[in-house]
């Protein structure tokens, strides 16, 4: 099984497609690996596009890409990558056909609903590229809470007990785990 990398795009969000197209793609037999919602840094944008970033055209990918909030999704199943493409129809929406994701609720080339790795290779890079976010936001979730430890005098130790109902949005129970490191 191969798995291929998708972004549910502000067009998508906005139109409040998500649940639409995720339907497609589990009708289709793929399986949701992973998921997260994010919002795209200028950084990050420049990194994922970087074939065409020196283009005239980027900073309005750029524009559009960072408006808001985006789902970005791993998909695993038989020959991925095309299959998704063939289900999602040519990044020129004007060009899909009915039928396909782009035909039936994409408006032009940018705003084309889901972004899809175009081949195995590009999959496998953008694939990587999502956990070095996902690595880099939990670094910095950990650098956050030790500041925040330290403004309040608190001596933190590395201690999972201490970090983990921080990331999980507890701040309360992280603050009395690393009171109890004291």
């Amino acid at each position: 099984m191969q798995k291929t990398f998708v972004i549910f795009k502000p067009d998508c969000m906005e139109k409040r497609l998500v649940g639409t197209v995720l339907s497609r793609f589990e009708a289709a037999g793929f399986d949701v690996v992973g998921c997260k919602m994010v919002r795209l840094a200028p950084a990050l944008l420049r990194e994922h596009y970087a074939h065409v970033a020196d283009k005239p055209f980027y900073p309005e990918i750029e524009t559009f890409m960072s408006s808001r909030p985006v789902i970005v999704m791993a998909l695993c199943g038989d020959n991925i990558v095309q299959r998704v493409r063939d289900l999602l129809g040519p990044t020129d929406s004007r060009k899909a056909a009915k039928g396909t994701i782009r035909g039936d609720f994409g408006t032009e080339m940018m705003q084309n609903v889901v972004h899809a790795s175009d081949s195995d290779e590009n999959a496998a890079i953008e694939l990587a590229r999502r956990e070095s976010w996902r690595r880099d936001r939990l670094q910095a979730s950990i650098a956050r809470f030790r500041a925040g430890a330290a403004q309040l005098g608190l001596r933190l130790m590395a201690s999972h007990s201490a970090i983990q109902p921080l990331l999980l949005g507890d701040a309360q129970a992280a603050l009395e785990a690393a009171q109890a490191l004291e």
